[in-house]
């Protein structure tokens, strides 16, 4: 598609939402940007066109951008940032982190959310003060979300990736400091709210197996053991249907739990077997250690996105 169709069609679909260009492009960029983007005046850079397809709830596969070198290389560091931390690597993330500064002049609004997010992630997984950390991702989320904390967004409201990611991780938090019914508010709020958009198949993967494995583990807590297995072994499948490994053995650790609660031990040894395998396959030493240093059961293993 050309710059012209791109701007027509997000045009198109902002009008067919109701929404006017200041609430389109709040948080995103400005209305003057947003104008001469849907004017064909203006090529989108690559986070702000994701940014504006995300919040009109339009799946961007749809549509194809011109990507410069410098957003190449942006993207393929934001990628090795998001590996090292699931594998624990704090070392090497720090050095990405630092990497990834140089594409922080400007008034890049959508590149400084990604980094405040991603340094509040590092400490998150290195257990850091959890109300240090909450404070970093609500510091995030209020460039894009100004009004936070005093409300949760509408469910009217179309969100982007990295706010839903920030939402879940802040039920993370919630969850460290012992305030299990908020955490559990906010992680059933994320589900809902993704199961009522027509989420497509990147959606998918990315976000939504990460909340609903919160919101099994959070049933689990609860005592909700019924309800916890019915939505692990559900998204164990989701997971092998869209290859998506990385939230797999936390799926299969609640399995676990739900089997031992059920008799079956031999079902659960089976499971936490698959969970370890997976752990190691991905170098993911920390999780597999904390596994094998609670002796396999009484975890807790909310995600981060």
């Amino acid at each position: 598609m050309t710059t012209y169709e791109i701007g027509q069609r997000i045009r198109g679909v902002r009008e067919s939402r109701g929404m006017t260009q200041e609430e389109l492009a709040d948080g995103i960029c400005s209305t003057g940007t947003l104008s001469k983007i849907e004017n064909g005046l203006q090529v989108p850079k690559r986070k702000t066109f994701t940014a504006l397809m995300q919040r009109l709830g339009e799946p961007e596969y749809l549509y194809s951008i011109h990507l410069s070198r410098e957003e190449m290389q942006e993207m393929k560091i934001c990628r090795q940032i998001e590996r090292s931390i699931w594998k624990e690597d704090f070392v090497k993330t720090k050095e990405l982190l630092e990497e990834y500064k140089s594409f922080l002049s400007g008034n890049k609004i959508l590149e400084n959310q990604c980094y405040r997010m991603m340094w509040a992630s590092l400490h998150a997984k290195q257990n850091e003060n959890p109300h240090q950390v909450m404070q970093e991702f609500e510091e995030a989320l209020r460039i894009t979300i100004k009004d936070y904390p005093n409300i949760l967004p509408s469910k009217r409201q179309w969100l982007t990736f990295e706010e839903i990611s920030i939402l879940n991780n802040i039920a993370v938090q919630y969850y460290r400091i012992g305030e299990i019914t908020k955490s559990f508010s906010y992680i059933k709020w994320l589900k809902e709210y993704l199961e009522q958009t027509n989420m497509d198949e990147e959606t998918l993967a990315k976000v939504y197996l990460v909340v609903l494995c919160n919101y099994a583990e959070i049933l689990w807590v609860n005592g909700q053991a019924e309800e916890a297995h019915a939505i692990a072994s559900h998204g164990i499948e989701l997971c092998k249907e869209y290859a998506q490994f990385m939230v797999l053995p936390h799926f299969l650790i609640v399995m676990a739990r739900s089997f031992v609660w059920k008799g079956k031990a031999k079902e659960a040894e089976e499971c936490l077997r698959q969970a370890e395998s997976l752990f190691c396959i991905m170098d993911c030493y920390g999780a597999l250690e904390q596994l094998r240093e609670n002796n396999r059961e009484n975890l807790t293993l909310l995600l981060y996105t």
